[in-house]
This record gives C-alpha cells, sequence and structure tokens, in this order.
C-alpha cells in the first residue's frame, strides 16, 4: 500500500496520471476532440454523393497513367484445367512417368484504351464531341476482360524408390518439362498488361513468364558410414545423409521497347497510328545475334540516324545480344534535324507503314543454372521417440554468377544497350549461402 501512495505522489509531480481513464475513443470513435487529423467522421449510415462533384481530377486526362477506368460489364474470368498421366514401372525400383497438363483461361482481365486515335487522324474518339477539343483527354486504359491465356506441357519424370546397396540407401526424381504457355497479355499491371484498341490479338505470343524448357534433379544419399567403420560409436558413424537439388531453365522471354520520341504526348499518333507510342517495340533491321556475356565483347555501333549509316567509336562490354540489330530510326518523321536512311514515317496518312514493331517477346533471357546441397545427421536422443537432426545447407554452391535480363534501352546514353548489367533477384542468383539448422522431432 505504501508502495502506491508512494508511487502516485511521484507521478503527479512529474504532471503524470498513475491510472489515466479508459480511452473512449474504441468505443465512441466518432465523439470528442481529435488530435491528429484527419479526424474521422461518423459514416453511417452511408449517404449518396452530392450532385454537384467535381470527378475531373479523377479522369485519364492529358495522359497521367495513374488512372484506369473499369468496364461496366466485366465478367468472372475461369479457367479450364486439363491433364493426362501415364506410369510405368522399368526395371528395379525406377518408375518412369509421363503427363499432358494444359489450361486455358478466357476473359482474362487486363487493360485496353477505349479512348483511342481515329485511325488516319489525329483525333481521339471522345474528343469528337462537341465542345471537346485534342487536349482534353488523353488515352483511357480500361480494365476488361480482353486477355486469354493457354498453357501446354509435357512433363515426365524418372523415380528410384529408396534402394540399398554397400555404398548406401539411394534415391532419386529426374524431371524433365517441356512447355509454352500463350497470351495476350500477361495480367494487370504487369509488364505487358496493355492490349491495342483495334487489335486486341496483336501482341499473342509467348507469355512474360513462359520457360520453355527445365530440368530438374533431386534426390538423396544414406551414406554407409556405419557400415564401413562397424566398430565405431553409432552415434557419431549413423544417421548421415545427403540432398542435392539441381535445376535447369530456359531464360524469360523480354522485348526491345521502341522509346520513340514524343510517346508521353497524348497528341501523338504514334508508329500505330492510334495513339498508342508507348505499346511500341523497337523495330528489327538485321537478325538477332546472341553473344557470351561472361566474355567481354566489342561491338561497333552504327548510327542509324545518318544518311548513309555511320559507325561509333568501339564499345567493350558484356553484350548478351548484338545492339546493332535494333533501332527506333524509322518512328522518326523527316524533319530536317533528323534524316534517317528510312522512308518518312507516317502512319497517319499511310496504313500501310503502320506498325508496333518487333513482336512481343521475342527474345529470351539467359537460362539459369542451380546447385543446392544439404548435409544432414540425425541423431536419435531415445529411441526413436525423439531424434535430434543437425543440418548444413548450402545455395548455389558453386557460387556462380546467374545474369539478369540485359538493358534494353535502345536510348540508353550510358552505351550499355544490349549487355548484361547484373545478377537476377531469383533464388539461386544470389552469391552462395551457408545455413545451419537443428530440429527436435518426439
Amino acid at each position: 500500500m505504501l508502495a502506491k501512495v508512494l508511487f502516485e505522489q511521484a507521478t503527479r509531480k512529474l504532471g503524470l496520471h498513475p491510472f489515466p481513464a479508459p480511452v473512449a475513443i474504441l468505443s465512441q470513435p466518432y465523439q470528442g476532440p481529435c488530435a491528429i487529423p484527419p479526424c474521422p467522421s461518423n459514416s453511417f449510415p452511408s449517404k449518396p454523393p452530392a450532385s454537384n462533384i467535381d470527378f475531373t481530377p479523377f479522369l485519364p486526362i492529358n495522359g497521367t497513367g495513374s488512372v484506369y477506368t473499369t468496364d461496366p460489364h466485366l465478367r468472372t474470368p475461369y479457367i479450364y484445367q486439363y491433364n493426362l498421366s501415364l506410369e510405368r514401372q522399368l526395371v528395379g525400383d525406377i518408375v518412369f512417368e509421363v503427363n499432358y497438363v494444359g489450361s486455358s483461361g478466357h476473359k482474362l482481365t487486363s487493360l485496353i484504351d477505349i479512348n483511342p486515335m481515329v485511325l488516319g487522324s489525329t483525333h481521339r474518339i471522345l474528343n469528337l464531341t462537341p465542345g471537346n477539343n485534342d487536349g482534353t483527354f488523353a488515352s483511357m486504359p480500361e480494365f476488361s476482360n480482353v486477355s486469354h491465356a493457354n498453357f501446354n506441357s509435357l512433363e515426365t519424370s524418372l523415380t528410384r524408390q529408396p534402394k540399398n546397396s554397400p555404398l548406401g540407401t539411394t534415391y532419386f526424381t529426374l524431371a524433365y518439362t517441356y512447355g509454352h504457355n500463350l497470351d495476350n497479355a500477361s495480367g494487370f499491371r504487369q509488364r505487358n498488361s496493355i492490349v491495342p484498341a483495334y487489335a486486341p490479338q496483336q501482341f499473342y505470343g509467348s507469355g512474360d513468364s513462359d520457360i520453355r524448357h527445365r530440368i530438374t534433379f533431386s534426390g538423396g544419399w544414406d551414406l554407409p558410414f556405419d557400415r564401413t567403420w562397424a566398430r565405431g560409436p553409432k552415434h557419431l558413424t549413423k544417421g548421415w545423409s545427403l540432398y542435392p537439388i539441381v535445376t535447369w531453365r530456359t531464360g524469360f522471354p523480354f522485348d526491345i521497347p521502341g522509346r520513340p520520341p514524343g510517346r508521353f504526348d497524348p497528341t501523338n499518333v504514334g508508329p500505330s497510328g492510334a495513339g498508342d507510342p508507348l505499346l511500341v517495340n523497337a523495330a528489327l533491321v538485321a537478325p538477332i545475334r546472341y553473344l557470351d556475356p561472361r566474355k567481354k565483347t566489342t561491338i561497333t555501333p552504327i548510327n542509324y540516324f545518318t544518311c548513309p549509316f555511320t559507325v561509333g567509336p568501339p564499345i567493350t562490354g558484356n553484350f548478351y545480344f548484338d545492339p546493332n540489330s535494333f533501332t527506333n530510326a524509322p518512328y522518326y518523321n523527316t524533319d530536317g534535324s533528323l534524316t534517317p536512311c528510312f522512308p518518312t514515317f507516317d502512319p497517319q496518312n499511310n496504313a500501310s507503314q503502320r506498325t508496333y514493331g518487333l513482336p512481343r517477346n521475342t527474345l529470351r533471357g539467359p537460362h539459369q543454372t542451380n546447385f543446392d546441397i544439404a548435409l544432414a545427421k540425425t541423431t536419435p536422443l531415445r529411441g526413436d521417440r525423439v531424434l535430434l537432426e543437425f543440418r548444413v545447407e548450402a545455395f548455389n554452391v558453386l557460387n556462380h554468377p546467374e545474369f539478369a535480363i540485359p538493358d534494353t534501352n535502345v536510348d540508353n546514353p550510358s552505351n550499355t544497350f544490349g549487355q548484361v548489367t547484373s545478377t537476377g533477384t531469383f533464388r539461386g542468383s544470389t552469391p552462395r549461402i551457408l545455413q545451419l539448422a537443428a530440429r527436435l522431432s518426439f
């Protein structure tokens, strides 16, 4: 009791109350003073918005790109999934399995511009309304059921069940998958998330996450130390195991964006004539030539903006592809300052020149290889009822680099276009990682 009195006297001298009153805001959140704005207002019962609210700040005006509308007739996407499997036991304890796995997605959601340019003009559809002008509305991306996708794959595996031998007990699974994922847009707000207004199927091709080939090997080896050293202490020689995991896969597809001039100008018809220059890929002007990014390569860049073409000083770097295969020079009109050796580009008046450049996801990124391994020691503490497992695990045990997608900026002023400048962010692309773990099972 004395301690309580002394505590109250000390807190009052400091201007504090030792036992504050209950916080009323938890039971009455819309009453009393508000110390930190914005202060809550009672939203019950709900009320319709005022009829004079100005929604202009929320409209996609002047190409801000931060606002999109939603299709009022939006439907629920659906996917069909199907598979067929065959399995057969081969010699001994080896089982072979082959599967066909597929899926088909319909009414998938993505974005489409509902306010494109009228082909052959410089006017957007909604800007033709009386009272509007060419600067009233820019593109209007709408969230709609404009995407579809399908996936087909052949999956095979060879599995060996645990089998004892003089070298210990071994088991493994070796698997190979050949698959192809196709779509015309790879999801809302992804790298390829907008389809052209007049040709929603224009970008139908390999999906952004398409992996064509994948090989994996995983298994275990119970080391026979207790057999080779039969007189040794069982707690020391028994329970050792190795668990390797090896994976290899082909790279993801990627694009070379065209980056045409005036691509952020809502009045620019762009190379397609539909007012969507941000969707255009670079032009392919030579065969695609892949290079080894692990080696230094010297490239003599070609300047496609001069007529005749000129070459610049040589560039040495870790090139993944030859940058001379791509350019956005054809997207520039001949205006006196730029005179490329291409016909005058006029998609507004010449329908045959309308283009989106290189087809979507034509290029493939670097393949990925990874090797993980774990060494485990299981020790019984009380028969088989209490077990202690100690593990040493190594990820990317070979510590070799796995490259990310190369620089795809065709206008990169630092001349790193086509070069690999970093490693990936996926599992296995980081430097070697070691970790220790212990688990008690009872």
